[in-house]
């Protein structure tokens, strides 16, 4: 009785360890995003006319900043609307970037990749997703942030969500 007990004890004990290390290693992440660069993109021709309705294309394999805005200060037209590019990632119930923060009217680009496992990234109350990726795949959405508030993006695979794949987007007045 005292061995069954003993035994069932160590197992017991085994696989809360076994969980444990599990979720520190799924929490540990590498921050791939850096702090705003400032510099403009490379000059391309004018933007389209963008609508509230987010486009999808796969990324390249350029590299952007992070964030940047190419309008110059103190001029009342580039006050109303800016390009921001974000570069995130996505591993198991986690992404890089837990907010994001835009002025309503910026035109807003994410370029999402998974670092690990099936993910995309979501925000409903602006109709932008990118495409489902695996692992060393990336996808990208662009959307105007036409209205101000605080909303959540999330994956969209499975229980990711509830298991606490999300973030925050914030767009200020």
């Amino acid at each position: 009785m005292n061995t069954k007990l003993l035994i069932g004890g160590i197992v017991v004990l085994a696989g809360v360890l076994v969980v444990f290390l599990w979720l520190r290693s799924s929490q540990e992440m590498p921050a791939t995003v850096d702090a705003p660069t400032g510099v403009p993109p490379a000059p391309a021709a004018p933007p389209a006319q963008q609508s509230p309705t987010a486009t999808q294309a796969q990324s390249a394999s350029t590299p952007v900043a992070d964030e940047t805005d190419p309008s110059p200060a103190a001029s009342p037209a580039a006050e109303t609307s800016s390009q921001k590019t974000f570069n995130i990632t996505g591993r198991n119930f986690a992404f890089s970037l837990q907010e994001i923060r835009v002025k309503k009217g910026d035109t807003v680009t994410i370029n999402f990749s998974s670092v690990e496992g099936f993910h995309d990234f979501t925000i409903d109350e602006f109709n932008a997703r990118t495409e489902r990726v695996q692992a060393g795949q990336s996808s990208s959405v662009t959307f105007v942030a036409d209205k101000a508030g605080t909303f959540e993006y999330y994956c969209s695979v499975g229980s990711h969500r509830a298991l606490g794949m999300v973030g925050r987007l914030i767009v200020e007045e």
